[in-house]
């Protein structure tokens, strides 16, 4: 394949992911507020979200402890490695956000931690996204 087919390949599947996550994230804040059904969530809704949710800060933690891999997954390990924010607090941040996610007790700070990483895949999607239309 070439490279412009691989840029484009990626592109597509950052932006699968990243609406997904963006989805999830809007099904759990709106069962954090109580407004579940003013969207029409379901119950099956809400555990979906948490568990894709709780499945992804799962695998950025092993990522970042080094203890897996993920190809798509590397970039946002490398900026949250260069980040302010000291690694050892990430981990603690998502360790802790493993053990709310599936409960009911999930609170703004937790869901602030999810955003921060939110918007790390966000701005390498735009990278990515600007990159491809340079050729």
């Amino acid at each position: 394949m070439s490279e412009l087919g691989s840029l484009s390949v990626k592109v597509w599947r950052e932006a699968k992911f990243i609406e997904e996550l963006n989805d999830a994230l809007l099904v759990v804040e709106a069962d954090m507020i109580g407004k579940s059904s003013h969207f029409d969530f379901t119950e099956l809704d809400i555990s979906e979200s948490k568990k894709f949710l709780f499945n992804f800060v799962k695998d950025l933690n092993l990522i970042i402890k080094k203890e897996s891999i993920s190809i798509d997954l590397i970039p946002i390990v490398t900026k949250i490695e260069k980040s302010d924010k000291p690694k050892q607090d990430w981990i603690d941040d998502l360790d802790k956000l493993s053990d709310v996610i599936c409960s009911k007790k999930v609170s703004n700070e937790d869901l602030d931690v999810l955003e921060d990483i939110f918007s790390l895949l966000d701005n390498q999607f735009s990278k990515d996204f600007q990159h491809l239309y340079a050729y």
